[in-house]
């Protein structure tokens, strides 16, 4: 027995020599840096369009600074292909391919670093087609609001002719609850659109929650909603109405004037325009007596130009209306008789 344990130890020390040894060799090799790559592998990847590897690469060159010209051509690379990828998702987005606008991008991003152009247009992306997706929504929901109101009125009439009963009792219970959740998602489209300026979808998303049937609750709802889109309305003709009264641009002020009137103004609001249309007919007014002075002098194509401006400025003034009916015809005789008339 112990004649066998030193000849049981010498086999282990032989076995464990040669793993020492490979052990040791491996441990020299993890520890020695790796192998920078040369520089015809960072052109091939510069070629492969791969310039995230191409920049690790030049960063694990020993003297990276003599790549100053691979550098300059990777950022001019990267800058041609940006502008590239953003033409082309511009081209998909405008065909409301949102998917193939995403995978160029992030195709593109994947082997470059960080560009915030490409980020942005990926939000932009992102954000389009959500909003794209409510407009086909909230185009479903005002025709849906038709067809549910037209259906309501044909179930009442068959509960008219037939007797409520059962079956005709349920099918209206369930339209009056399909009318309530529609009327819930038309204001909220609504909503949307005012929140991205869409003032027209705004509008009829709420014209076609109105024409349903409303309970308190909603009623108060689309009350609000009506408040808002009128105030979305009017901050733009206001500013519309300022600035053409600074420079004195009547027919401006008078577009401004008129589109304001179509809507529901505060007092204050209602008290300025009416200071703006006063102001209006009296230089209606004086560009009528200023067209006077020129009919009264022959001057008949300046009174007709003069006219016109002070009858486009106030449309209610009839006397400078039949001044201009008065002035067009005599115009017209005059071309009459020059087109008639014998030459010498």
């Amino acid at each position: 027995m112990r004649q066998m344990l030193p000849q049981f130890q010498r086999k282990i020390h032989k076995s464990i020599l040669p793993l020492t040894l490979i052990l040791m060799t491996g441990c020299q090799t993890l520890l020695q840096p790796p192998t920078p790559p040369t520089q015809e592998d960072i052109q091939h990847w510069v070629s492969k369009g791969l310039y995230n590897k191409a920049l690790e690469g030049i960063k694990q060159q020993t003297n990276p600074s003599r790549f100053h010209d691979t550098v300059s051509t990777i950022n001019q690379a990267i800058k041609a292909e940006v502008s590239k990828t953003l033409t082309q998702v511009e081209q998909e987005t405008a065909q409301q391919h949102w998917y193939s606008a995403r995978i160029l991008i992030k195709n593109t991003q994947q082997n470059m670093p960080p560009q915030s152009e490409l980020s942005s247009a990926l939000k932009q992306t992102n954000i389009a087609e959500q909003y794209q997706r409510k407009v086909y929504a909230s185009d479903e929901a005002i025709m849906r609001a038709a067809w549910i109101s037209s259906s309501i009125v044909l179930q009442q009439h068959n509960i008219d002719d037939e007797g409520e009963g059962l079956l005709n009792t349920y099918r209206l219970q369930q339209l009056r609850e399909d009318e309530s959740n529609l009327i819930r998602d038309l204001i909220r489209y609504s909503q949307d659109a005012l929140q991205t300026q869409d003032m027209e979808k705004a509008l009829a998303c709420y014209q076609a929650a109105s024409a349903l049937s409303n309970n308190t609750e909603s009623s108060n709802q689309l009350e609000t909603l009506f408040l808002k889109i009128q105030e979305q309305q009017k901050r733009p003709l206001l500013e519309q109405l300022h600035a053409a009264k600074e420079v004195n641009d009547f027919l401006a002020l008078r577009n401004a004037a008129n589109a304001l009137n179509e809507l529901t103004l505060d007092d204050t609001t209602q008290a300025e325009l009416t200071e703006v249309t006063d102001w209006l007919n009296i230089q209606s007014e004086q560009l009528s007596q200023q067209g006077d002075k020129f009919y009264s002098k022959g001057q008949l194509l300046e009174a007709n130009a003069v006219w016109e401006l002070a009858l486009q400025i106030n449309n209610n003034n009839k006397a400078v209306e039949e001044k201009l009916a008065r002035v067009i015809k005599v115009l017209k005789n005059l071309k009459h008789l020059r087109s008639h008339s014998v030459p010498n």
